[in-house]
């Protein structure tokens, strides 16, 4: 699938065992979309749902709360948002911020 000025990014996450994701930045987004198949590959159950708003609209979803994720040599402990299985690992603007990550558009890099 071709996006237009689609960024992605390797985000390593840490949960009991280490998996390593392409994910595609998304600045649109408040948070990480993690996707049922890489939790259940993690080993993580969810913490409760959350009110959250996509582009299908307002619905509940299922919340992981502390999971550690690296990107570009920094890391942090997030929350995420469980989207649906086959979706894209997303990683929103809080993890950028938090991590003082600058998205590049042009280049199509962050850094």
């Amino acid at each position: 699938m071709s996006w237009l000025g689609r960024i992605t990014v390797q985000v390593r996450f840490h949960a009991g065992k280490t998996l390593v994701r392409e994910a595609l930045v998304d600045t649109g987004s408040a948070t990480l979309g993690l996707p049922a198949d890489v939790a259940r590959e993690l080993g993580l159950g969810h913490d409760g749902y959350r009110d959250v708003t996509s582009a299908l609209g307002p619905s509940r979803a299922p919340w992981i709360r502390a999971l550690r994720i690296e990107v570009a040599g920094r890391s942090m402990t997030t929350d995420a948002v469980v989207t649906p299985e086959g979706t894209p690992v997303l990683l929103g603007c809080k993890q950028l911020e938090e991590m003082g990550l600058n998205v590049y558009p042009r280049e199509r890099t962050v850094r």
